[in-house]
This record gives C-alpha cells, sequence and structure tokens, in this order.
C-alpha cells in the first residue's frame, strides 16, 4: 500500500518510465537480527519482470549501474560484487 502510494503516480506514467529506471531499497531489518535481509525493486519500461534469488549487495547495484551507463568504478568492492543477472529486456 505505501508503495503504490508512494511511487503509483510514476510507475504509471509513460512518460516517467520510459527513460528512467526506479530503483528503491527498503532495510527494515533489526540490527541483532540473524540474517540481514533487504528489500529492493528495480522497475522501468526496459526492465524484465521477475524475481532475482541471488544474494546481491547494494555493491551489486552500484556495479550494474557504473555498467549499464559507462559511469567507471570506483576502484573498491564495486570491482568484485556479485553481478546482477541480465535484467533488461
Amino acid at each position: 500500500m505505501w508503495y503504490s502510494r508512494t511511487f503509483g503516480k510514476y510507475v504509471n506514467d509513460q512518460n516517467f518510465t520510459q527513460n528512467t529506471v526506479l530503483i528503491t531499497t527498503f532495510d527494515e531489518s533489526e540490527q541483532d537480527a540473524p540474517v540481514n535481509q533487504i528489500y529492493t525493486t528495480i522497475y522501468g519500461a526496459h526492465v524484465k519482470s521477475g524475481a532475482v534469488p541471488d544474494s546481491l549487495n547494494t555493491y551489486s547495484l552500484l556495479n550494474m549501474l557504473e555498467d549499464n551507463w559507462g559511469l567507471g568504478s570506483l576502484g573498491r568492492s564495486d570491482l568484485t560484487a556479485v553481478q546482477v543477472p541480465a535484467i533488461w529486456q
């Protein structure tokens, strides 16, 4: 409900989604939780729908953005991050 209230007007606007990728990340785990699970969505006209079961992290997303838009690397953990699978249409 919160997601659709917050982002619904954007994801339903074809002018917005045509050349945009909306990435949202929610980290609601407790600090002392045995497993820190973070939910991330990647939404856009050129993104394949589906779930990615791989264990990715913030550096995985950074690496994907760097590669996709030719931004170069920070030269740190983004170089060795687990790759985001082929999500582009």
